[in-house]
Parts: structure tokens; C-alpha cells; sequence
């Protein structure tokens, strides 16, 4: 009973610990706490689908200034990276890289070049993808996808650096580059795919998130919480642990 007993507590502990340190990755790097979205975004993750960031957005915003600790906005679409001899799919994310860096820490991951700043016509290649493609720092990626309403969208970009993000998936197929330049790229001036809203306290983001919906204009936009965002994580966690929950009992009978 005794050597069951540590068994189950030392794995339960090593479970819960790799899944509350793959949610906070995930959350970090991908979701952030709470997204405001275009409407159809969701479940048309289109550059069509993107949301108009203008005034009347950051207006209904102001209320709640106390609670935000700051936004990070994010244009992000799928595309065509090419290379000599090499093409990969990848994710192009458009950030405003002060408040990405604020928000993960990028500049503490490169691991050859230099980060990336707002007026730059260059890319952050994640290591994984660098070396599918076989780039390196000083050399040109080509990127072709769709933009806004259809429009074609094609570029050369220098690699300004590349990048280790601790979530594998991520790590073998992103492409980072200025907020400005993917709107350039991608025909869609004043336009995100999604404005993450950074809690002062994340244990508030639920209710942060309804206040924010019953102020934007729910036609055009909606608040999603990183629960919802990642419930096909959380529901593969939760059937894992029922899984192991199952061979806990058995090893206590």
C-alpha cells in the first residue's frame, strides 16, 4: 500500500506538472489569456475574416484600462516558405514586437541574429523550421499566400534571426515578422486576426471577458477565453488523466 500510494502520487504529480507547464507555453506563445476575434474568425480562420482595429475598438477598451494590463495585437495567417530547393507550410504571425517581447519574451530565445523592430521588412525564423528550410541568419525566405478579399500575396523577406520556442509545434513551423510589414504583405492596412487583452490578474479573466463582450459590438466582434481557445487540449488532458486515474485504482485494489 504504501509503495502504490507514492507510485500514484508521483505520477499524478508528474502529470499535472507537465500539463500545467504545456498550458502556460501555449498560453504564452499562442493564445495569450483572453482574444477579441472577428466574429467568423473562430471558425474560418481567414485573413477575410480579420478584424478592423480602429478607434471605436480601443473606445470601448477604455473602460476597462484598470484591469489591462496591456494588448498584444497579432496578424496571423498560413503561407508558402520557400527556399533554394526547400518549400515548408508555415504560420506568418504580424506582432508589434514591443508588446510581443512583453508578452513572451522573445528577445530571450534567439539563438542567432537579432530581434526584429516595427520598421523592419524582415522575419524571426523559429530554429525547427530554419532547419527544414536550411536557412540562416543573412539569408532570404520567400512567402506566398492569400491576403485580404483574395488579393496575392508574395515577398522576399531577409532572416534577421532565428529562434527556439519551447512548444514544439510551434518551433517547426513559425515565421515572426513586424505588424506593419505583414499588412503590407497581406493587402490588409488597419486590420488583426486577433487583439490579446492581458489581464492585470489572469484569475479575473473570465469576468474581464464578459465585461469586454457587453461593451464591443457583438455583431462584428468576440471575446474568447484561452479555455475555450484550447479545449481540444483540455479535453485530450482530461480523457489522459481519466486513463490514468483507471490504472490508479487498479493499483490501490
Amino acid at each position: 500500500v504504501f509503495f502504490a500510494v507514492i507510485m500514484a502520487i508521483t505520477a499524478q504529480s508528474f502529470q499535472k506538472g507537465s500539463y500545467e507547464l504545456m498550458i502556460d507555453n501555449m498560453v504564452k506563445y499562442s493564445t495569450g489569456y483572453l482574444q477579441i476575434q472577428d466574429v467568423l474568425f473562430e471558425d474560418e480562420p481567414s485573413m477575410d475574416n480579420s478584424m478592423l482595429y480602429d478607434a471605436a475598438l480601443k473606445h470601448s477598451l477604455k473602460p476597462f484600462s484598470s484591469k489591462i494590463a496591456y494588448t498584444v495585437p497579432r496578424m496571423q495567417s498560413f503561407a508558402l516558405a520557400a527556399t533554394n530547393n526547400t518549400t515548408r507550410g508555415v504560420v506568418v504571425t504580424g506582432i508589434d514586437p514591443d508588446s510581443e517581447n512583453r508578452f513572451n519574451n522573445l528577445t530571450g530565445l534567439i539563438t542567432e541574429g537579432d530581434f526584429i523592430h516595427a520598421e523592419d521588412n524582415a522575419v524571426l525564423v523559429a530554429q525547427g523550421l530554419a532547419g527544414m528550410l536550411q536557412v540562416k541568419t543573412g539569408d532570404t525566405l520567400v512567402l506566398i499566400s492569400q491576403g485580404y478579399q483574395g488579393t496575392m500575396a508574395a515577398g522576399k523577406f531577409p532572416v534577421k534571426g532565428i529562434i527556439k520556442l519551447r512548444v514544439p509545434e510551434l518551433n517547426n513551423r513559425s515565421v515572426y515578422m513586424p505588424l506593419e510589414a505583414a499588412r503590407v504583405f497581406y493587402s490588409a492596412e488597419e486590420r488583426l486576426t486577433s487583439l490579446i487583452v492581458m489581464p492585470v490578474n489572469p484569475e479575473d479573466t473570465e469576468e474581464l471577458a464578459a465585461e469586454i463582450e457587453s461593451a464591443v459590438d457583438k455583431e462584428w466582434y468576440k471575446v474568447l477565453t484561452w479555455k475555450v481557445m484550447l479545449k481540444d487540449l483540455l479535453r485530450l488532458m482530461e480523457f489522459d488523466v481519466a486513463g490514468n486515474m483507471v490504472i490508479i485504482y487498479i493499483l490501490y485494489i
